[in-house]
Formats: C-alpha cells, sequence, structure tokens
C-alpha cells in the first residue's frame, strides 16, 4: 500500500471513543495526523505528530477526559498509525526486495533484506504486543491500566512507523 493511499485511508477511520462534541469526528483529527506525518521533513518532526490526534479527542469529547474517552481517543489514533506502518512496510518490503535483486547479481549468499525485515516485523509485533501486556499488568485493577496499554500499543506502532522510514526512505 503506497503511504498517499494510507493517508487517504485515515479520513475513513470510525471513531470507536465516547459522545463526541458538535461537529467533531476522526476524520478532523485523522486529518490532523495526515498533514503532520506527510508534512514532516525528518523523523524529530514525525515523532511530534504523535498523540496530536489522541490530544485533540480528548479535548473535543465530552467525556475525553474519562478513561473510557481517553482509551478511546489513543485506540482511534493508533487505528490511524496502523495504516501509516502498513503503508511504510509494504515500501520497506518493496525496496528490500529490489535491494535484494540487485544483492542476488553479486552476492547471492547476502540477498536476503526481504526475508530478514519480514522476520523482523513479525517478531516486533508479537515483542510490542507483549510490553503492552506487561505495562497493562502493571497497573493490576487501576482504572488507568487501559488508557496505558492503549497509549503504549499507539506509540509503539507510530515509533516503528518512523523506524521503517529511517531504514528504508531517508539517505544512509
Amino acid at each position: 500500500m503506497k503511504l498517499s493511499v494510507a493517508l487517504g485511508l485515515l479520513l475513513l477511520i470510525p471513531f470507536g471513543g465516547g459522545a463526541q462534541t458538535a461537529g467533531q469526528d476522526s476524520g478532523v483529527y485523522a486529518a490532523v495526523l495526515t498533514e503532520c506525518y506527510a508534512s514532516a521533513r525528518d523523523s524529530d518532526a514525525k515523532r511530534a505528530c504523535i498523540d496530536r490526534f489522541a490530544d485533540l479527542c480528548m479535548k473535543d469529547l465530552d467525556d475525553g477526559l474519562t478513561t473510557v474517552g481517553m482509551s478511546g481517543c489513543e485506540l482511534a489514533e493508533l487505528l490511524a498509525w496502523e495504516l501509516l506502518l502498513e503503508a511504510e512496510y509494504t515500501d520497506a518490503v518493496i525496496t528490500a526486495r529490489g535491494r535484494d535483486s540487485v544483492e542476488r547479481e553479486f552476492s547471492p549468499a547476502f540477498a536476503a533484506l526481504e526475508d530478514t525485515l519480514r522476520a523482523a516485523q513479525q517478531a516486533w509485533r508479537v515483542f510490542r504486543d507483549a510490553n503492552c501486556g506487561l505495562r497493562h499488568a502493571l497497573w493490576g485493577a487501576g482504572s488507568m491500566r487501559s488508557v496505558d496499554a492503549a497509549f503504549c500499543q499507539m506509540s509503539m506502532t507510530a515509533e516503528r512507523t518512523i523506524e521503517l522510514h529511517e531504514m528504508f526512505h531517508q539517505e544512509n
């Protein structure tokens, strides 16, 4: 999936949080994230986009600062970052495949970038889920457990998105 397609799809994400205030929906927040990510010229600027969607969502919703509202806003932003991650990953696989093709001509034994990327991405997802599960468990029965776990999933996904962009789309 091309990054431009993923950015466009962000506008279609349904909001899963609490009651919304007049005129606000996830498309507004997704547009802010989309514009921020697309216009960011470097990784630091991309990192500045993390949690913008959720922050706006929490401020605009009547119940945005409740546990349910905060969790819903973080999870809605997670969906947006998942689309961006999928686009960056797809582009990275295409890039890796091309580099493997060139490498195969000269050093076939080293033409394993695509396979290594796929294995790393699979392992990263397992790590992210386990790590955020741990953060969820640390809260015990505390009401903030769902907010912290949702933020963990969202922020780790955003960081991975940016990391893949750094590895495959910037000059080394």
